[in-house]
């Protein structure tokens, strides 16, 4: 299979490495592969392939804890995962088709859209991390890796790839370990 549209070896890699949070990867060809498959039953415009997107991908990709989604590149969610409903308190498909604004509150939906551009301007994957409001009304701390889609011929980005990941416990310990240091120094200057 050739390399999909958007493939640049290590944006793909990097995917990956984050969705698994390991350092395994199965191979560059098999992932290139599951990218191609998957992206192509969500974007049919990059390449006129009728690929069938694989009921055990989908099913692998709604077994994970982190919220996965994918934007066309007007800002409309094309595909989202189970956990990104359930984080919601929504069906996927009553997400799916709908606008960023449509799902999030203007100042979160506008930050959004944002870092949809940056990835459209430097066609690169990037992280950032960011405060989302769950469907019970709390505020989490998540760090989101997107991914660009571009079209065949790699001159358009077409759409974004993201994984969210809740780090509002990872936050707390830091903040508290700062916290602690803080008070060790003063209590050692002190003595």
């Amino acid at each position: 299979i050739d390399s999909f549209v958007s493939a640049k070896e290590n944006n793909l890699i990097d995917f990956y490495k984050f969705i698994s949070n390991t350092q395994t990867i199965i191979g560059t060809v098999e992932l290139q592969k599951i990218e191609k498959i998957f992206l192509m039953k969500i974007f049919p415009e990059a390449n006129s392939s009728k690929i069938l997107l694989s009921k055990t991908f989908i099913n692998l990709i709604d077994s994970l804890r982190d919220p996965i989604f994918v934007y066309d590149k007007n800002n409309y969610f094309v595909y989202v995962n189970r956990a990104f409903g359930e984080f919601h308190g929504l069906a996927t498909d009553k997400i799916i088709g709908k606008h960023i604004g449509q799902i999030y509150p203007p100042e979160i939906a506008d930050s959004f859209i944002k870092n949809n551009e940056e990835i459209k301007k430097v066609s690169r994957p990037i992280q950032k991390e960011s405060y989302v409001i769950n469907h019970n009304g709390e505020l989490i701390t998540a760090s989101t890796f997107l991914l660009p889609i571009e079209n065949q011929d790699q001159t358009e980005v077409i759409g974004v790839i993201g994984i969210a990941r809740n780090i509002s416990e990872q936050k707390k310990l830091e903040k508290s370990n700062i916290e602690q240091e803080y008070n060790l120094l003063l209590m050692n200057e002190i003595l």
